[in-house]
């Protein structure tokens, strides 16, 4: 099976640059790690442990669609990386979330959705905005991306 930091490199980079997608939230990440890796226990704390080791920039932006934060990496038509707060290998802009460190941004991301992860929702519907599991688009989609 495929290393998680691999794993997700392919993931970000196959949802944003090759189907031209803004990002995924952590929950999606998580329960795509969890389901497409050996990592059954996958945890918001291991994300972020293994983010430095992902070789791909990653940007957080509000995705205002789904109304949570979302993981990506840079598009054309984003502000240059220099505009963003920079924090090891991942880029915000500070109007979306303010924190100071890597450890307030961790504690960001297990506030909002340790439960929803816990409680094994793991995608957010577009038009409803309700939490459910992965669904059979989600693993049909993570099913290609490791071809």
């Amino acid at each position: 099976m495929i290393e998680s930091a691999e794993f997700i490199k392919n993931l970000i980079y196959s949802w944003c640059i090759e189907e031209d997608r803004y990002g995924l939230t952590l929950p999606n990440i998580i329960g795509a790690v969890r389901l497409m890796t050996e990592k059954e226990n996958y945890s918001i704390i291991d994300f972020f442990n293994e983010l430095p080791n992902v070789e791909i920039d990653i940007k957080i932006s509000s995705c205002g669609d789904l109304e949570e934060f979302v993981f990506g990496t840079f598009k054309r038509e984003d502000a240059p990386k220099n505009y963003y707060k920079q924090i090891n290998s991942i880029y915000f802009s500070t109007s979306e979330i303010d924190v100071n460190n890597y450890e307030e941004l961790i504690s960001l991301f297990i506030e909002n959705y340790s439960d929803k992860i816990d409680n094994g929702f793991y995608s957010k519907n577009y038009y409803t905005k309700e939490w459910s599991d992965l669904t059979e688009e989600d693993i049909e989609f993570l099913k290609s991306i490791n071809k």
